[in-house]
């Protein structure tokens, strides 16, 4: 008598794709962005990647200084508006 090929089985679900998903869009960004960089810049890799935490704080410190310039609420598009008009 022959047994029955095995069937696959659906094990994984939904939120262990989604993680799975998640963990390979962090991985890349995390390791292999950095590495085509430092393949692109060759010896001047280390100055950008030394410059890059502060681009983020610059951007948050700008968004800051035009919400304390604004009094409506809108966020961007509220800031771009009193800049540029409607």
């Amino acid at each position: 008598m022959t047994e029955p090929a095995p069937a696959l089985r659906r094990v994984i679900g939904v939120r262990g794709l989604a993680a799975a998903i998640f963990n390979i869009t962090v991985g890349a960004a995390i390791f292999v962005l950095p590495a085509h960089v430092a393949g692109g810049l060759g010896a001047a890799a280390p100055s950008p990647t030394s410059c890059a935490p502060w681009r983020p704080r610059s951007l948050a410190l700008c968004i800051a200084e035009a919400g304390s310039r604004v009094a409506q609420s809108g966020g961007p598009y509220a800031y771009v508006e009193t800049a540029f008009g409607p």
